[in-house]
């Protein structure tokens, strides 16, 4: 299996480099069968500039792993998601495996597969790399 394309899309599932903290998202991943497999598991990691892990999760956590795959076959994922993390520059990650884990039977790893930029021009100014869209209530007494 390899990995034929990946995209950013926003709510217009219009691919993109940039959104806007708290904006929906879909991470867009055509793979192509080149033999046949047993079973496959894709998986993808955000990591900031500092190449720290910001979040990652696959389709065996998910329970929704594809098994008996053959050759010739292509297949779309796409994983949807509010993108409640901080502004600046991140990238992302794919992984296609047999398990959970890469170590085992890992058809393609891909490091900066791609690169996004964040930007807050609708939130309050906050610091770090989550967006909590915290509440707040204040009480005099």
């Amino acid at each position: 299996a390899s990995i034929h394309s990946v995209s950013l899309l926003d709510e217009r599932n219009k691919a993109t480099e940039v959104i806007e903290v708290g904006s929906p998202v879909t991470l867009e991943v055509h793979v192509d069968i080149n033999h046949d497999i047993p079973r496959l598991v894709l998986g993808f990691m955000i990591k900031d500039r500092m190449g720290q892990a910001i979040y990652g999760i696959n389709t065996h956590r998910l329970n929704r792993e594809l098994v008996n795959l053959k050759a010739g076959e292509k297949i779309i994922y796409r994983y949807a998601f509010p993108a409640n993390i901080g502004k600046g520059h991140y990238s992302i990650a794919l992984s296609l495996s047999r398990l959970d884990s890469h170590i085992d039977t890992n058809y393609e790893w891909r490091d900066f597969a791609l690169v996004f930029h964040v930007i807050n021009s609708t939130q309050p100014d906050f610091v770090g790399t989550a967006w909590l869209d915290s509440n707040l209530t204040i009480q005099r007494t």
